[in-house]
């Protein structure tokens, strides 16, 4: 018999599952679930997920928190951290055991690329007060404050990124690799692109909405 070693950079019949240095991406079919739950109960890890709802944006946050509890780590502990500049309109969402929300109050900006550009000093701010992130709080601290002095020394010199804080990491991860990537199944815009036949589950999907009345 003969095999035909596969290519990293050579399309299999439906998805790459590695990158070109070597990182799973991970898609529906590629883990097993009951494995992975195993292991985050035995290690018993809490998640923190950033949510930043500022301005109009607030008016999505109950749906998000609905979908995260019915979705979202199910049946692991779980800090929503809310990055908000309106915290009294922070609605009230049963939540499951070992699962919280926790309100991070925050300034807004009159621009709405000021608002994405400020993300990753909001970040690394917090982590500093709170040890937000706990074991990954060193890394977070890394990530947000290298990111945030790109953007400091991009305005310093009359310069805005394109897509303003996600440039940055981008550029950030260029120089530090992931040891793991998610696929688009994690964040898809259905209602622009479809649902392919290569993608089994979307696990993150856009909410429709026009960009201009939330941002004014």
């Amino acid at each position: 018999m003969v095999y035909r070693q596969p290519k990293v950079l050579t399309p299999s019949k439906d998805v790459l599952v590695l990158t070109p240095w070597l990182a799973p991406t991970v898609w529906e079919g590629t883990f097993n679930i009951d494995i992975l739950n195993e292991q985050f109960r035995l290690r018993n890890t809490t998640i923190g997920l950033t949510v930043f709802v500022i301005k109009k944006y607030v008016a999505f946050l109950e749906l998000f928190l609905q979908t995260a509890e019915k979705h979202f780590m199910v049946g692991h502990k779980v800090s929503y951290y809310v990055f908000t500049d309106r915290p009294g309109d922070v609605p009230r969402v049963p939540l499951g055991e070992g699962r919280q929300v926790v309100v991070l109050e925050v300034r807004s900006y009159s621009r709405w690329q000021d608002v994405s550009t400020h993300r990753m000093e909001m970040i690394r701010n917090f982590s500093r007060q709170r040890e937000v992130f706990r074991g990954v709080r060193g890394k977070v601290l890394r990530l947000t404050s290298a990111c945030h002095q790109a953007t400091v020394v991009d305005r310093a010199h009359g310069i805005e990124a394109v897509w303003h804080d996600e440039s940055h990491l981008n550029r950030y991860l260029l120089d530090h690799k992931p040891t793991k990537v998610l696929s688009p199944e994690y964040l898809w815009d259905e209602q622009l692109l479809g649902w392919p036949a290569v993608e089994k589950k979307l696990r993150y999907v856009t909410v429709p909405k026009s960009h201009r009345g939330i941002r004014d």
